[in-house]
């Protein structure tokens, strides 16, 4: 068997799947994570819907109360 890079081996099928497998992870990991904040997103503007209808407030207004209220960031200064 001969030698490469240096001596070393080339490596074995399963080093070189381990490799991507590794980056298909880092993928799958990625859009999971994108889908779960598209889901919280939804979610979020599906409860401020009723909350704009039911206060009669404008989208602008309401956007603004989703992602003070939904990101529990309540900064107060509604009153």
């Amino acid at each position: 068997h001969g030698t490469y890079n240096g001596g070393r081996h080339p490596p074995s099928p399963a080093e070189a799947q381990g490799n991507s497998s590794w980056l298909a992870h880092v993928v799958q990991l990625y859009c999971k994570i994108v889908q779960e904040e598209f889901w919280a997103l939804v979610l979020l503007i599906a409860i401020a819907i009723p909350v704009i209808l039911i206060e009669k407030w404008d989208i602008v207004k309401g956007l603004y109360w989703m992602v003070i209220t939904g990101t529990t960031v309540g900064l107060g200064d509604e009153s």
